[in-house]
């Protein structure tokens, strides 16, 4: 039952290769559309991941603060799943750094400045949050009150972490529902298209069932669909140089995973509601226009 299929394929591409055009053409936009805005949104994620991991708490260390007690605290604080990095800043680190941050080099000051030593942990990006950052400092005054001055929190900063963070949630949900929103569109679109230009009247001579008539054309939409995305896979891969140099802060090879995964995965969705929507009867349906 191949032969009448490919008749049918041949026949529906012969008569509307123009619709079959336009359906490729605003197949591989949209597809071409929804990989840019995916890799952009990632991309961002990803830089706030990265500044969210550089944000530190510092621990003020008492004067009489033994070193065992210092390793101690090290240790415990490096098995915590929450810590990304620990490190100890004795005297001079934290002299020296704090010459680099006000711009001046004055050996001699060192004697005269009081400057402690300072334990400085970097959170996990999962965990930088002003309510678990406030619970890990009441912590470790609870279990290391003896050894510590103070932790300095940089609340003011993890704010606006979580705030960035909150947005980049909203922009994510609202371009994914605006991804969904146009795939099902196009897929419905597509459905119906096919069912209105299928060759119902010949099946029915033929007895048999409309779904057997839309078998051909399904055929041909399928391969307009994966030539579609291909072409916005691509064009995506050829894009990824330029936006990488216009926008540094996104990679080439970062750029060039989104444009292969996210094509494939919207025209295979589209595919499966094509062919899902090919099994529900029509009402009404014309012969070839």
């Amino acid at each position: 039952m191949l032969w009448p299929q490919m008749i049918l394929a041949r026949g529906f591409l012969r008569l509307h290769w123009r619709g079959l055009t336009l359906q490729l053409v605003v197949t591989a936009i949209v597809v071409l559309v929804c990989s840019v805005s995916m890799a952009v949104v990632q991309g961002v994620d990803r830089d706030l991941a990265r500044a969210a991991e550089e944000l530190s708490l510092d621990i003020v260390l008492l004067d009489s603060v033994p070193v065992d007690r210092t390793d101690e605290m090290l240790r415990q604080l490096s098995r915590r799943p929450d810590v990304n990095r620990v490190s100890h800043l004795d005297r001079e680190s934290v002299w020296q750094r704090f010459q680099s941050d006000i711009g001046v080099r004055s050996e001699g000051m060192a004697e005269v400045a009081a400057l402690p030593e300072v334990v400085r942990l970097r959170l996990g990006n999962e965990y930088v949050s002003v309510h678990h950052a406030s619970e890990l400092a009441r912590g470790l005054h609870r279990h290391f009150g003896s050894e510590i001055e103070t932790v300095i929190m940089p609340s003011e900063a993890i704010s606006g972490i979580e705030q960035r963070r909150t947005d980049m949630n909203a922009v994510r949900t609202t371009l994914l529902w605006l991804a969904v929103a146009l795939n099902l569109a196009l897929s419905l679109g597509t459905a119906r298209w096919i069912v209105t230009r299928s060759a119902i009247p010949v099946s029915l001579r033929l007895g048999r069932t409309a779904h057997w008539a839309r078998l051909g054309p399904t055929i041909v939409v399928m391969i307009s669909t994966v030539v579609a995305g291909l072409i916005a896979q691509l064009a995506g891969i050829l894009l990824a140089p330029r936006l990488s140099t216009t926008y540094t802060w996104l990679s080439e090879p970062f750029l060039g995973r989104t444009f292969l995964q996210v094509p494939i995965v919207l025209t295979c969705a589209m595919i499966v509601q094509i062919l899902l929507l090919m099994l529900v009867p029509s009402r009404k349906a014309r012969g070839w226009q």
